[in-house]
């Protein structure tokens, strides 16, 4: 086993000073691409044409074509490719994107205190900027060990950079994209997610289906002192939350979530327009199938009682992941040669897209797996006060560079 890099850990605080969120990457896409294309790899990204069934997930606001280093990407994600001979093609998958929560600033929070916190209004609040730099460290030692890789039987090492996980929304891209061709086996992975460091989980179970939606409630504004010359636009969203929180079990791992709710207009003002942002989760797609129904009736009920028109959008998606056995057992035996814990055993309690990924190369013949590199984590995944212990990353370099390089 190589020696874990020293690079690790500045690398990891430069990429958690950039935090961008989803379709903004542009700055982290740059930061890695210039990186990898300093080392030597073939640079491709996603084409305008593969985009072109993904544009109602695809934010208005999104920017396109803002990358200096590949000026050829209408969006960040990027695949970096390594051609070494006859073989496997091997891929990793990182993630770029940042969640749209302002970073603590309090002294006990070691970026703040440090000096390497994120300003601009995002933040890393889940540990991607530590999956990019095990990433990139990987692909450096990579670089100086083609005969290890072609000892191992890999003919081409990519490395895959994906945007809008948060959310589930750039896996569906991402997979419907060429840069999954030919792949035989894809490694995804994860710091933390409750497990602590020392520790890795080769095949973590519970992950959730689920959807991300947008609701768009559009009734007739009115005069507050007139309310039955109006369709009021809110008395349907608050019907619909309403019914559809109450259609959440979480002992039965039925979630439900409403967010980012607005209704323009004034206090003495009936609302014409309300929106929110959504999401439903369930053990298997079938779970979720019944529960968005469920859902869709309560949005018809509620257009129905107050005589409004919602539309109903959805965002993203992620299914529940079907591990590669033999993967997997690659996985814990690699774990093992790196002198850590193996847990057999783990609720991941969460969704990822990476699940299309896997599935895409599943689909094709080829062989995926998802697993946990343990880390000590300062507060909660998503929370302003997120942080990870950073010697994880010297446990998730070793073990990838174990997977590939033996």
């Amino acid at each position: 086993m190589l020696p874990p890099p020293r690079a690790a850990v500045p690398l990891r605080r430069a990429l958690h000073r950039l935090a961008e969120p989803a379709f903004c990457e542009w700055q982290t896409l740059d930061f890695v691409a210039a990186r990898l294309k300093a080392l030597g790899y073939r640079l491709s990204t996603i084409t305008e044409e593969e985009l072109l069934p993904f544009e109602g997930i695809i934010p208005r606001t999104a920017l396109r074509y803002l990358s200096h280093v590949v000026p050829t990407a209408p969006l960040p994600f990027l695949c970096a490719t390594l051609d070494v001979g006859e073989g496997e093609c091997v891929a990793v998958r990182a993630e770029l994107d940042a969640l749209p929560i302002a970073e603590s600033q309090d002294s006990s929070h070691l970026p703040a205190r440090e000096n390497f916190s994120a300003q601009g209004g995002a933040m890393h609040a889940c540990g991607h900027d530590g999956h990019l730099a095990i990433a990139l460290e990987v692909a450096e030692q990579a670089i100086a060990s083609r005969d290890l890789l072609r000892e191992r039987g890999i003919g081409q090492l990519r490395f895959l950079f994906q945007g809008a996980e948060e959310g589930v929304r750039g896996g569906a891209i991402l997979a419907g994209s060429s840069l999954l061709d030919g792949i035989d086996r894809l490694y995804c992975f994860h710091l933390g997610m409750g497990l602590p460091r020392g520790s890795a989980c080769p095949a973590p179970q519970g992950f959730l289906a689920t959807v991300k939606f947008a609701l768009g409630i559009r009734g007739q504004a009115a005069h507050a002192g007139h309310p039955e010359q109006g369709r009021n636009a809110v008395a349907t969203l608050a019907e619909v939350i309403t019914k559809g929180l109450a259609l959440a079990s979480p002992a039965e791992r039925r979630l439900v979530n409403f967010a980012a709710l607005s209704a323009p207009g004034t206090p003495n003002q009936i609302p014409g327009f309300a929106r929110c942002l959504g999401e439903a989760r369930a053990q298997d797609a079938k779970g979720l199938a019944g529960l968005c129904t469920a859902l869709g009736d309560a949005v018809a009920s509620a257009d129905a009682r107050h005589g409004t028109r919602t539309d109903l959008t959805t965002l993203g998606h992620a299914l529940p992941i079907t591990q590669s056995p033999e993967l997997v057992d690659e996985v814990r035996t690699a774990a093992l040669s790196c002198n850590l814990k193996v847990v057999e055993s783990h609720d991941f309690s969460a969704s990822d897209d990476a699940s299309l990924l896997i599935s895409r190369v599943q689909s094709e013949g080829g062989k995926g797996c998802y697993f946990i590199v343990g880390a000590d984590l300062a507060a909660p995944h998503h929370s302003p006060g997120f942080d990870f212990g950073e010697d994880a990353l010297d446990d998730g370099i070793a073990l990838l560079c174990t997977l590939l390089l033996g």
